[in-house]
């Protein structure tokens, strides 16, 4: 990370992590797990506050609520900017 560049001033945390940190130097793979028959077998998801709907990890839509599930997970740089407009607009919001 540059030196510049403080996440305890920012107007929101750094949410999005591709593949220009790796690029660039600023992270290094340290090691990966294998998921487990366990692992996959766990009933999660995760909840989208716009749509009011559960998604499995593959984007589907989930029939029933999950055993296991959260309101964080990936999100795009255009959801980014719809959670900061709505923020700023005084909407609810996932920031």
């Amino acid at each position: 990370m540059p030196n510049n560049l403080d996440p305890y001033n920012l107007l929101i945390p750094p949410m999005v992590i591709n593949k220009q940190g790796w690029l660039q130097g600023y992270f290094e793979t340290i090691g990966s797990e294998i998921v487990t028959d366990e692992e996959k077998s766990i009933d999660f998801g995760f909840w989208d506050m716009t749509r009011e709907k559960f998604y499995s990890l593959s984007g589907e839509v989930l029939k029933k609520k999950p055993e296991i599930f959260t309101g964080y997970g990936l999100i795009s740089y255009g959801g980014i900017g719809r959670g900061i407009h709505r923020l700023l607009s005084g909407k609810p919001h996932n920031l």
